[in-house]
């Protein structure tokens, strides 16, 4: 009468074409945002895959999209200053 139990209900996996929608969405987003929004399909990847160097590289794009975003709202004014513009 001693048994293992009752086993566990065995979780059935997402539709194909809701992960695909998914996929096109997140790329969707990094390519139309002009990859600001690059990190999402690497915040995905991590959270799927779990390994560090993908939470390394979620973390890095993160990091650039805040440098970028920093470096472009410290120009001091409209006009782009680059060595090019000064013999123009």
């Amino acid at each position: 009468m001693q048994g293992h139990g009752y086993a566990q209900p065995v979780k059935q996996p997402p539709h194909n074409a809701w992960l695909v929608l998914v996929r096109v969405l997140l790329v969707a987003f990094g390519v139309l945002s002009a990859g600001f929004l690059a990190w999402a399909m690497l915040l995905r990847l991590a959270a799927v895959t779990r390994r560090s160097l993908d939470w390394g590289l979620f973390v890095a794009g993160l990091a650039a999209d805040f440098l970028a975003i920093v470096l472009v709202g410290s120009e001091p004014g409209d006009e782009v200053h680059t060595p090019a513009a000064t013999w123009a």
